[in-house]
C-alpha cells in the first residue's frame, strides 16, 4: 500500500510540474506574438503609402486596320474562288502601298448559304438555298501612319468592300521609350507627395522601402462606316489625333 501511495504521489508531482511549464510556455509565446504584432502594426502606421503618375501625349506612329472583301456566288466554290481571287488582288495592292508581308495577317474566312424564307404568310417546310456567301479578312499594320490614307485607298481599288476597326497605336519600339519616361516621371511624383506629408509630419528623411508599378497606356480606336465601299470613291480623309502614354507606382515611404 505505502509503495501504491508513493508511487501516486509522484506521478501527481511530476504531472503538476508539467502543466506548469506548458502555461509558462504559452504564456511567453502569446507574449511574444502580441510584442511581434505590436512592431509590425507600429512599422505600419509609421509608413508614407503614395501614388505617383506619370502622363504624356503623343502623336501614335503607326496604324492597324481589318480589309475584308465579301463575295457571292451560286454555289460555295464559285463564291470562294471569286473571293479569293479578289484578296488577292488586294494584298498585292497594300504590298505595292508600302505594307510588308508579315504585316498582313489573315484574320478569318467564312461562307455561308444564302436563304430564301419565302414570303410573309407562304407556308415552306425549309427555307431554300439561293447562293452562298464569302468573306475574308486580313489585319494589316502600317508602320508609318502618314501612309493610312493611301493604303485604304489601295485596298478598296483593288476590290476590298470592308473596313474595320481602324485605330492609331505606338509602336513597341516607341512605347518602350516613352514608357521608360513616364515611369520616371511616376517616380519623380510619388517622391514628390511623400515629401510634402513628410514636412506636414516633421519628418526629416523619407526612404523608399517598396515599390509597385502599376497603370499602362490605351490607344484612342476611331472606327468609320465604310460597310460599303466603291471603287474611284475620293480618298479617306484619316485623322490619327493623339493617344496619351500614361504610368503609376505605389510607393512606400520609412521616415524618421
Amino acid at each position: 500500500m505505502d509503495n501504491r501511495r508513493l508511487l501516486l504521489t509522484t506521478l501527481l508531482i511530476a504531472f503538476l510540474i508539467w502543466s506548469a511549464g506548458c502555461v509558462g510556455s504559452n504564456e511567453q509565446g502569446l507574449s511574444g506574438s502580441v510584442k511581434d504584432s505590436s512592431y509590425q502594426q507600429l512599422a505600419v502606421e509609421r509608413g508614407i503609402v503614395v501614388t505617383g503618375e506619370g502622363k504624356m501625349r503623343v502623336t501614335p506612329d503607326q496604324a492597324v486596320l481589318t480589309v475584308g472583301v465579301v463575295t457571292t456566288g451560286g454555289s460555295s466554290q464559285e463564291a470562294v474562288a471569286e473571293n479569293s481571287a479578289v484578296m488577292n488582288q488586294v494584298v498585292s495592292a497594300l504590298k505595292r502601298a508600302g505594307v510588308d508581308e508579315k504585316d498582313i495577317q489573315t484574320q478569318s474566312v467564312n461562307v455561308w448559304p444564302e436563304f430564301d424564307y419565302g414570303r410573309v404568310g407562304e407556308e415552306r417546310e425549309l427555307p431554300e438555298i439561293i447562293g452562298y456567301r464569302a468573306e475574308n479578312r486580313v489585319t494589316v499594320t502600317i508602320r508609318d501612319v502618314e501612309d493610312t490614307s493611301e493604303v485604304v485607298d489601295a485596298a478598296v481599288e483593288a476590290g476590298a468592300n470592308q473596313l474595320y476597326g481602324l485605330s492609331f497605336t505606338v509602336s513597341d519600339e516607341t512605347g518602350k521609350a516613352l514608357r521608360t519616361k513616364v515611369l520616371q516621371m511616376a517616380v519623380s511624383d510619388a517622391g514628390e507627395k511623400a515629401q510634402a506629408i513628410a514636412d506636414v509630419l516633421g519628418a526629416d528623411k523619407i526612404n523608399p522601402v517598396s515599390v509597385v508599378e502599376g497603370g499602362g497606356y490605351t490607344p484612342p480606336i476611331y472606327r468609320y462606316d465604310v460597310a460599303a465601299l466603291e471603287k474611284g470613291a475620293a480618298a479617306v480623309p484619316i485623322s490619327p489625333g493623339e493617344t496619351e502614354v500614361s504610368a503609376s507606382v505605389t510607393v512606400t515611404y520609412d521616415f524618421e
